[in-house]
C-alpha cells in the first residue's frame, strides 16, 4: 500500500495528540494535587476513592452526632450536680431544725431558704441546651415544670436517640419524670413537703422528710452514674471513630494524591519526548511533502 502525505499527517497528528494528552494529565495532576481526577484516569482507583469518600462522609456525620450527644450529656450532668447540691443543702437545713435548739422562728426562716432552693431546683429541672429543654423528652420546646406551685411534669417519655455508628443508636436524654417526679421519691413533692412542715413546725414530719431527701440524693447520684457511663461510651466511640477516619484518610491519600517527585520527573520526560517527536514529525512531514511534489 502506498503511504500518502495525508496518512503520514494523520499518524503524526495522532501521536502528538496522545503525547499532549499525557502532558496535560500530568500537569493537571500536579496543579490539583490529585493523581486521579476523573474515572478515566484510573477506573479501579476511582471506585475505591468514591467508597472511601462515602465512608468518611458517614464518619463525619457520626462524629457530629456524638458531639451533640456529649453536649446533651454534659449539660444534664451539670444540672444534676446542681440538684444534688441543693438537696444536700436542704438536708443540712432540715437536720438543723429537728434539734432541741430549733424554734418556730428558726423553722420559719429555714422554710424561706428552702423555698429559694425549691425555685433553683425548678430552674435546674428546666435546663436548656440552646433552645431545647433537655428533660422534656420529645417536647423539647416545652419547659418540663411550670413552677414551685405547679410542678406536674409537662413533657413526655420520649427517648431522643442519635446514631453513632452504622445501625447503632444511643439514647442521649433523661426525662424530668424519671429524674424529679417518677423515681423512688418525688423530689419536687419532697421539697414542697419540707417547706410546709417547717412552716407548720411539724418536727415528726420533718424526720420523714430527711429520709425522703436521702432517697432523692441517692436517686440523683444514680442518674449521674448513668450519664457518666453514657459519656464514657460516647467518648470511647469518638476516639475509635477518629482512628478509623485517620486510617481511611491515609488510604485515600495513597490512592488519589499526586507523588510530586514522580509526576514532575514524568512531566519533564514527556515534554522532552514531545519536543523530540515534534521536531522529527516536522522533518518527516517536510520529506513527505517534498516526495509528493517531485
Amino acid at each position: 500500500m502506498r503511504v500518502t502525505t495525508q496518512m503520514v499527517f494523520n499518524l503524526v497528528t495522532q501521536s502528538l495528540s496522545r503525547q499532549g494528552e499525557r502532558i496535560y494529565k500530568l500537569q493537571r495532576s500536579i496543579s490539583s494535587g490529585k493523581r486521579v481526577n476523573e474515572p478515566a484516569d484510573d477506573p479501579l482507583a476511582m471506585a475505591r476513592i468514591l467508597d472511601f469518600r462515602t465512608s468518611l462522609s458517614s464518619m463525619d456525620q457520626y462524629e457530629k452526632n456524638i458531639d451533640h450527644g456529649l453536649s446533651w450529656a454534659r449539660t444534664a450532668e451539670t444540672s444534676l450536680y446542681g440538684v444534688n447540691e441543693q438537696l444536700s443543702r436542704t438536708k443540712e437545713l432540715v437536720l438543723s431544725q429537728v434539734t432541741g435548739t430549733a424554734t418556730d422562728e428558726t423553722r420559719q426562716a429555714t422554710a424561706e431558704e428552702v423555698s429559694v432552693i425549691f425555685e433553683h431546683v425548678i430552674q435546674l429541672a428546666n435546663t436548656r441546651l440552646g433552645e431545647h429543654y433537655i428533660f422534656s423528652g420529645f417536647k423539647t420546646d416545652t419547659a418540663p415544670f411550670a413552677s414551685t406551685s405547679d410542678y406536674s411534669y409537662r413533657g413526655d417519655t420520649g427517648a431522643i436517640q442519635t446514631e453513632i455508628a452504622r445501625n447503632h443508636k444511643v439514647t442521649i436524654n433523661l426525662t424530668g419524670e424519671e429524674i424529679f417526679t417518677g423515681g423512688p421519691v418525688n423530689i419536687l413533692q419532697t421539697l414542697d413537703n419540707v417547706i410546709t412542715d417547717l412552716q407548720n413546725d411539724d418536727v415528726s414530719s420533718l424526720q420523714a422528710d430527711i429520709d425522703a431527701l436521702d432517697t432523692g440524693i441517692q436517686h440523683i447520684l444514680a442518674k449521674l452514674g448513668e450519664i457518666g457511663a453514657k459519656t464514657n461510651q460516647l467518648e470511647t466511640t469518638k476516639d475509635s471513630l477518629q482512628d478509623l477516619k485517620l486510617n481511611a484518610t491515609e488510604l485515600l491519600s495513597e490512592l488519589e494524591d499526586t507523588d510530586f517527585t514522580e509526576a514532575l520527573s514524568a512531566l519533564s520526560m514527556q515534554e522532552t519526548i514531545y519536543q523530540a517527536s515534534l521536531a522529527s514529525s516536522t522533518q518527516l512531514l517536510q520529506t513527505s511533502l517534498l516526495d509528493f511534489l517531485t
